[in-house]
């Protein structure tokens, strides 16, 4: 039998010098590129302005700013109301002195001298040359301003200021920090013929998604569907019912049917649309078009209308507070 000449403690003996050799040779490396999950290495500084939640919260009261976990984050486009249009500023580009889409001019402002469309696409303001710029209807008629969104804010300038205010009506400020969808107050924005924005305090603002609402959203509606000449008998106990036709472009959902009010007198529904099942049995599509119509009911008592009348019309708001209004034609009895 053939016997090893190496004693039974030899390869034993052999493997831990291979591991203290290891050991030795990974002393010497530079540990920083095995941090551990729980450890922080080196980060880039963030310039941006940082707010914590208590300011955060104070943002989101004051001036209706919301977070963006709870609606659209920064640069994305919000859910216009029914009738309103969202500008994107993705139809320019460079530094015109004014931009149009969809019916809405932006114009710059002395002492601007240009406007920047190429940000994100964006539109961008800073001090100096490109504050402050005009918004406007192309037809200069009436509208309302529902929101927009705050994409980026700059360094700021305690000593100037960064609002945008509405003509005639009241003004806007953002503060230092405040990203997100910034949804304007009604009061004094509603009817508006122009606003401004003035920026001289958030230098390089970037806005993005702005949407604009008519004054008044003219609807269609057929009162008595299916009957012509639609007869009224303002003696009469019953009701007469009023159709608020949807379309393309209108979503009869978007009604806040505690605002319905029809003839003069502003008779309210003699139905509790509030109730759901109540409110989908007066969803109908009376006109057969495809598309969902809203019918409401009302005491012909109520309505305030008189021999001679030959028009009634029915006011509301959508879910967004911008009124709507639509007329049909009336026989009084």
């Amino acid at each position: 039998m053939h016997h090893s000449r190496f004693s039974p403690l030899f390869f034993p003996l052999l493997s831990l010098v291979g591991l203290l050799a290891l050991s030795l040779l990974f002393v010497g490396c530079d540990t920083q590129t095995a941090l551990r999950p729980d450890e922080v290495g080196p980060t880039e500084v963030d310039e941006r302005v940082v707010l914590d939640e208590p300011e955060i919260a104070d943002l989101l009261a004051q001036y209706q700013l919301t977070a963006p976990a709870e609606a659209p984050g920064f640069g994305s486009k919000v859910a216009a109301p029914a009738g309103c249009t969202t500008i994107t500023f993705d139809a320019g580009s460079g530094f015109p002195p004014s931009y149009t889409e969809s019916g809405i001019i932006v114009t710059i402002v002395p002492p601007a001298t240009h406007l920047h469309l190429d940000e994100g696409p964006n539109l961008l303001a800073h001090t100096g040359e490109s504050s402050p710029y005009e918004f406007k209807k192309t037809d200069l008629s009436a509208f309302t301003v529902f929101s927009l969104d705050i994409v980026t804010v700059g360094i700021p300038d305690p000593t100037g200021t960064g609002d945008f205010v509405a003509s005639p009506g009241g003004a806007v400020e953002p503060r230092p920090g405040a990203l997100g969808t910034l949804i304007f107050p009604a009061a004094g924005w509603t009817g508006i013929t122009s606003f401004r924005w003035n920026e001289s305090r958030l230098g390089n603002t970037t806005i993005d998604n702005l949407v604009i609402c008519p004054a008044v959203i003219e609807v269609d509606i057929d009162i008595k569907p299916g009957s012509f000449p639609n007869s009224i008998n303002p003696k009469s106990m019953g009701v007469v019912p009023v159709a608020i036709l949807g379309s393309a472009t209108f979503d009869v959902t978007d009604v806040d049917v505690n605002t319905l009010a029809f003839g003069p007198d502003g008779a309210a529904p003699a139905h509790d649309l509030n109730d759901p099942v109540t409110y989908a049995n007066h969803l109908q599509d009376v006109n057969d078009d495809g598309f969902l119509d809203l019918v409401s009911h009302y005491r012909q008592k109520e309505t305030g209308l008189a021999t001679g009348d030959t028009e009634a019309c029915i006011s509301g708001e959508t879910m967004g507070g911008t009124p709507i209004e639509g007329c049909d034609s009336v026989r009084v009895l």
